[in-house]
C-alpha cells in the first residue's frame, strides 16, 4: 500500500507495518497498522524534503543571475574602454572588484545549494523544542508568520504549498530566540527600538 507523494492518500482499514522511502513514496508492508502520528510524521518530513528541493531550486534561480552579472562585470573590467587614463581614473578596478565579489557569492550559493540538497530533516512532536529543520508557526504582536529553521541562506522567502515560509538560521537574532522554545510558549524582545512580544503557536 502507498502513500502518494503528491496527494498523500492513506486507504482506510488497511494493515500496515514497516515503512521506507522510496522515490518520494512511502512504501508499507502488510501487517498490523501504525499510529496515525507516525503516518503524519512520514508526511511531514516528505514535506519538508521537498520543501529544501524549493530552496535549493530559489538559490540556483538566484545564482543564474548572479553569473549572467559576473560575466559582465568581468567583461568591463577587462575591457579595452576600462583602462585607466590616469591615477585617478578607477572604472577598471572599481569593476574588478565587484566582478571578484560576485564571483565569491556565486562559490557561496552554490555551497548552500549542495548543503540544503543533502539537508537531513525531520518531524517535529508537538511538545518537542524548535531545532534545525523545525517549521515553526510564529506570532510577533498577533502576526501570524511561518518559519523554516535552515543552516544558511536566512531572510530566504519560500511559497510552499500556498504558505509563504521564511527561512531563518540559529545564528540569526530571532532565530537565537526561537532555539530550544516549545509550542505554546511566549517573550518580549526589542526590534528597531521596538517591544515585540512572540508567542509559538505550533512546531512541527
Amino acid at each position: 500500500m502507498r502513500i502518494a507523494s503528491g496527494r498523500n492518500r492513506i486507504a482506510e482499514n488497511s494493515p500496515l507495518t514497516k515503512h521506507v522511502v522510496a522515490a518520494g513514496r512511502f512504501v508499507w508492508d502488510a501487517g498490523s497498522t501504525p499510529a496515525a502520528s507516525t503516518i503524519f510524521n512520514l508526511i511531514g518530513i516528505l514535506d519538508k524534503a521537498r520543501l529544501t528541493k524549493q530552496i535549493a531550486a530559489s538559490l540556483r534561480e538566484s545564482l543564474v543571475v548572479l553569473e549572467k552579472a559576473a560575466r559582465a562585470s568581468h567583461a568591463e573590467a577587462t575591457h579595452e574602454s576600462s583602462k585607466a587614463e590616469s591615477k585617478y581614473d578607477t572604472r577598471g578596478l572599481e569593476a574588478a572588484y565587484l566582478a571578484g565579489g560576485q564571483a565569491r557569492q556565486a562559490k557561496e550559493i552554490m555551497a548552500s545549494i549542495k548543503l540544503y540538497e543533502s539537508l537531513a530533516t525531520r518531524s517535529f512532536a508537538p511538545n518537542e523544542p524548535v531545532d534545525l529543520t523545525a517549521l515553526v508557526e510564529l506570532t510577533a504582536d498577533g502576526a501570524l508568520s511561518l518559519y523554516f529553521i535552515g543552516p544558511k541562506n536566512g531572510g530566504l522567502e519560500i511559497k510552499h504549498e500556498r504558505k509563504e515560509i521564511t527561512v531563518i538560521t540559529p545564528s540569526s537574532p530571532l532565530g537565537q530566540g526561537l532555539i530550544g522554545r516549545r509550542a505554546g510558549q511566549s517573550w518580549t524582545d526589542s526590534l528597531g527600538g521596538s517591544v515585540v512580544k512572540y508567542r509559538i503557536v505550533s512546531v512541527s
